[in-house]
Protein backbone atom coordinates (compact mmCIF):
# COMPACT_ATOMS: atom_id res chain seq x y z
CA UNK A 1 0.00 0.00 0.00
CA UNK A 2 1.09 3.51 -1.04
CA UNK A 3 1.81 6.00 2.34
CA UNK A 4 1.00 9.69 1.87
CA UNK A 5 2.65 11.73 4.03
CA UNK A 6 1.46 15.07 4.91
CA UNK A 7 3.87 17.72 6.71
CA UNK A 8 2.83 21.99 6.84
CA UNK A 9 4.78 24.64 7.61
CA UNK A 10 4.50 25.29 11.11
CA UNK A 11 6.44 28.07 12.38
CA UNK A 12 6.58 31.81 10.84
CA UNK A 13 10.48 31.49 10.25
CA UNK A 14 10.19 28.80 7.61
CA UNK A 15 8.50 30.09 5.27
CA UNK A 16 8.96 33.42 3.22
CA UNK A 17 9.95 35.11 0.14
CA UNK A 18 13.33 36.20 -1.22
CA UNK A 19 13.61 39.52 -2.83
CA UNK A 20 15.82 40.72 -5.69
CA UNK A 21 16.63 44.00 -5.38
CA UNK A 22 20.02 45.14 -7.92
CA UNK A 23 22.87 43.26 -6.12
CA UNK A 24 21.19 42.81 -2.77
CA UNK A 25 18.76 40.15 -1.75
CA UNK A 26 16.45 40.05 1.57
CA UNK A 27 14.84 37.24 3.26
CA UNK A 28 11.97 37.81 5.10
CA UNK A 29 9.52 35.23 6.99
CA UNK A 30 6.68 36.50 5.02
CA UNK A 31 4.00 35.23 2.68
CA UNK A 32 5.38 33.04 -0.39
CA UNK A 33 5.47 34.42 -3.80
CA UNK A 34 6.73 34.27 -6.60
CA UNK A 35 7.44 36.48 -10.08
CA UNK A 36 7.55 40.01 -10.21
CA UNK A 37 6.59 42.75 -7.63
CA UNK A 38 5.07 46.19 -8.42
CA UNK A 39 7.77 49.57 -9.90
CA UNK A 40 11.29 48.34 -10.22
CA UNK A 41 10.34 44.45 -11.54
CA UNK A 42 11.87 43.46 -7.84
CA UNK A 43 12.22 39.44 -8.12
CA UNK A 44 10.66 36.87 -5.51
CA UNK A 45 11.62 34.03 -5.05
CA UNK A 46 10.74 31.97 -1.76
CA UNK A 47 12.03 28.99 0.78
CA UNK A 48 9.99 26.61 2.83
CA UNK A 49 11.23 24.45 5.91
CA UNK A 50 9.00 21.30 6.76
CA UNK A 51 10.26 20.05 9.76
CA UNK A 52 10.22 16.46 11.27
CA UNK A 53 9.75 14.65 7.52
CA UNK A 54 8.47 10.46 8.49
CA UNK A 55 9.69 9.45 5.09
CA UNK A 56 12.23 6.30 5.93
CA UNK A 57 15.36 6.39 4.07
CA UNK A 58 15.60 4.45 0.55
CA UNK A 59 11.51 5.14 0.49
CA UNK A 60 10.04 4.46 -3.14
CA UNK A 61 8.52 7.92 -3.98
CA UNK A 62 5.66 7.68 -6.33
CA UNK A 63 4.78 11.56 -6.19
CA UNK A 64 5.28 14.27 -4.44
CA UNK A 65 3.91 18.05 -4.43
CA UNK A 66 3.51 21.12 -2.12
CA UNK A 67 -0.07 22.70 -2.00
CA UNK A 68 -0.35 26.57 -1.56
CA UNK A 69 -3.54 28.46 -0.81
CA UNK A 70 -3.86 31.94 -3.06
CA UNK A 71 -2.95 35.35 -0.99
CA UNK A 72 -5.70 37.15 -2.83
CA UNK A 73 -5.18 40.89 -4.19
CA UNK A 74 -2.53 41.87 -6.35
CA UNK A 75 -1.80 38.87 -9.60
CA UNK A 76 -1.99 39.41 -12.69
CA UNK A 77 -4.21 36.78 -13.81
CA UNK A 78 -3.52 37.53 -17.80
CA UNK A 79 0.38 37.22 -17.32
CA UNK A 80 2.60 34.10 -17.33
CA UNK A 81 4.44 33.19 -14.40
CA UNK A 82 6.98 30.60 -14.75
CA UNK A 83 9.13 28.96 -11.73
CA UNK A 84 11.38 26.28 -10.52
CA UNK A 85 11.82 24.34 -7.68
CA UNK A 86 14.99 22.55 -5.93
CA UNK A 87 15.92 21.57 -2.77
CA UNK A 88 18.38 22.10 0.12
CA UNK A 89 20.62 19.24 -0.16
CA UNK A 90 22.04 19.04 3.65
CA UNK A 91 18.81 17.95 5.76
CA UNK A 92 17.73 19.93 8.77
CA UNK A 93 18.60 23.26 7.37
CA UNK A 94 18.72 26.30 9.73
CA UNK A 95 16.27 29.37 9.78
CA UNK A 96 15.91 32.21 7.38
CA UNK A 97 14.12 35.56 9.10
CA UNK A 98 14.99 39.47 8.32
CA UNK A 99 17.99 38.57 7.41
CA UNK A 100 19.91 40.93 4.51
CA UNK A 101 22.57 39.41 2.58
CA UNK A 102 24.71 41.35 -0.78
CA UNK A 103 26.67 40.22 -3.56
CA UNK A 104 23.70 37.70 -4.48
CA UNK A 105 23.44 35.12 -2.20
CA UNK A 106 21.74 34.40 1.04
CA UNK A 107 23.28 32.38 3.57
CA UNK A 108 21.69 30.60 7.26
CA UNK A 109 22.65 27.91 9.56
CA UNK A 110 25.83 27.72 7.33
CA UNK A 111 24.00 27.14 4.02
CA UNK A 112 24.14 28.81 0.60
CA UNK A 113 20.52 30.00 -1.30
CA UNK A 114 22.90 29.62 -4.62
CA UNK A 115 23.31 26.42 -6.29
CA UNK A 116 26.09 24.08 -5.39
CA UNK A 117 24.42 23.11 -2.14
CA UNK A 118 21.45 22.36 -3.57
CA UNK A 119 19.45 18.91 -4.87
CA UNK A 120 20.71 18.16 -8.77
CA UNK A 121 16.99 17.82 -9.28
CA UNK A 122 15.42 20.86 -10.42
CA UNK A 123 11.74 20.73 -11.58
CA UNK A 124 10.24 23.41 -13.69
CA UNK A 125 6.31 24.70 -12.20
CA UNK A 126 5.05 27.23 -15.49
CA UNK A 127 2.35 28.59 -16.17
CA UNK A 128 0.80 28.89 -12.92
CA UNK A 129 -2.65 29.34 -12.41
CA UNK A 130 -3.81 32.24 -11.05
CA UNK A 131 -4.11 33.46 -7.35
CA UNK A 132 -6.35 36.48 -7.70
CA UNK A 133 -9.76 34.44 -6.76
CA UNK A 134 -9.57 31.73 -3.29
CA UNK A 135 -8.62 28.34 -4.13
CA UNK A 136 -5.28 26.05 -4.03
CA UNK A 137 -2.76 25.43 -6.35
CA UNK A 138 -0.29 21.97 -6.74
CA UNK A 139 3.45 22.53 -8.13
CA UNK A 140 4.62 20.04 -10.51
CA UNK A 141 5.33 16.83 -8.95
CA UNK A 142 8.85 17.42 -7.37
CA UNK A 143 9.42 13.49 -6.65
CA UNK A 144 12.63 13.48 -8.29
CA UNK A 145 13.64 16.37 -5.17
CA UNK A 146 12.49 14.20 -2.63
CA UNK A 147 13.64 10.84 -3.74
CA UNK A 148 17.19 12.66 -4.17
CA UNK A 149 17.20 13.73 -0.56
CA UNK A 150 15.81 10.58 0.78
CA UNK A 151 17.53 8.28 -0.97
CA UNK A 152 21.42 10.19 -0.16
CA UNK A 153 22.88 8.67 2.30
CA UNK A 154 22.92 9.89 5.74
CA UNK A 155 19.23 10.64 5.39
CA UNK A 156 16.94 9.83 8.69
CA UNK A 157 13.45 9.94 9.80
CA UNK A 158 12.83 12.96 10.71
CA UNK A 159 14.99 15.23 9.47
CA UNK A 160 13.85 18.67 7.89
CA UNK A 161 13.39 19.40 4.16
CA UNK A 162 14.16 23.42 2.62
CA UNK A 163 12.23 23.43 -0.37
CA UNK A 164 13.54 26.75 -3.21
CA UNK A 165 11.02 28.10 -4.94
CA UNK A 166 12.50 30.64 -7.69
CA UNK A 167 13.45 31.21 -11.76
CA UNK A 168 17.18 32.49 -11.57
CA UNK A 169 16.61 32.83 -15.03
CA UNK A 170 13.53 35.04 -14.96
CA UNK A 171 11.49 33.54 -17.64
CA UNK A 172 8.32 34.85 -16.32
CA UNK A 173 6.73 38.04 -18.09
CA UNK A 174 8.68 40.84 -16.83
CA UNK A 175 5.84 43.40 -16.13
CA UNK A 176 4.86 44.79 -12.81
CA UNK A 177 2.63 42.46 -10.45
CA UNK A 178 3.58 39.60 -12.61
CA UNK A 179 3.30 36.90 -9.58
CA UNK A 180 1.34 34.61 -7.75
CA UNK A 181 0.87 35.07 -3.70
CA UNK A 182 0.35 32.45 -1.19
CA UNK A 183 -0.61 32.44 2.42
CA UNK A 184 2.65 31.65 5.14
CA UNK A 185 2.45 30.78 8.15
CA UNK A 186 2.78 34.39 9.36
CA UNK A 187 -0.75 34.85 7.82
CA UNK A 188 -2.57 31.97 8.60
CA UNK A 189 -1.08 28.85 9.85
CA UNK A 190 -4.07 26.49 8.93
CA UNK A 191 -3.44 27.49 5.17
CA UNK A 192 0.57 27.47 5.59
CA UNK A 193 2.59 25.44 2.20
CA UNK A 194 2.05 21.87 2.77
CA UNK A 195 4.24 19.34 1.59
CA UNK A 196 2.46 15.78 0.36
CA UNK A 197 4.42 13.01 -0.57
CA UNK A 198 3.47 9.75 -1.91
CA UNK A 199 5.86 6.71 -1.44
CA UNK A 200 6.33 2.95 -1.00
CA UNK A 201 8.88 0.72 1.35
CA UNK A 202 12.31 2.12 2.16
CA UNK A 203 13.86 1.74 5.72
CA UNK A 204 16.72 -0.37 6.04
CA UNK A 205 15.50 -2.12 8.69
CA UNK A 206 14.41 0.78 11.54
CA UNK A 207 11.09 0.66 13.16
CA UNK A 208 8.79 3.47 12.67
CA UNK A 209 5.90 4.96 15.43
CA UNK A 210 3.78 7.28 13.66
CA UNK A 211 0.67 8.68 15.06
CA UNK A 212 -2.99 8.30 14.32
CA UNK A 213 -3.18 7.97 10.38
CA UNK A 214 -6.15 9.60 8.53
CA UNK A 215 -7.22 8.27 5.96
CA UNK A 216 -7.27 11.20 3.17
CA UNK A 217 -7.53 9.09 -0.60
CA UNK A 218 -8.65 5.20 -1.01
CA UNK A 219 -5.53 4.03 -1.99
CA UNK A 220 -3.88 5.90 0.65
CA UNK A 221 -3.07 6.84 4.40
CA UNK A 222 -2.34 10.31 5.46
CA UNK A 223 0.56 10.09 8.57
CA UNK A 224 0.15 13.73 9.84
Amino acid sequence: MSILFSRRVNADVDDGVHVSVGSHIYADDSDPAVGYTAGTLVNFASWMVFRDVRIPPNAEIEFAIVRFHHFVGFDRSNVTVNTRIDAELTPNFGTMDHETFDGGSIQAGGHNRQRGNRTVALVDWDSIEATSAPGTSDTSDISAIIAELVQQPGWALGNDICLYIGDENERSTQVSETNRLYTGHETTPSQAPNLMVSYKGGGGGQVFQYGPAVIDMPDRVVLA
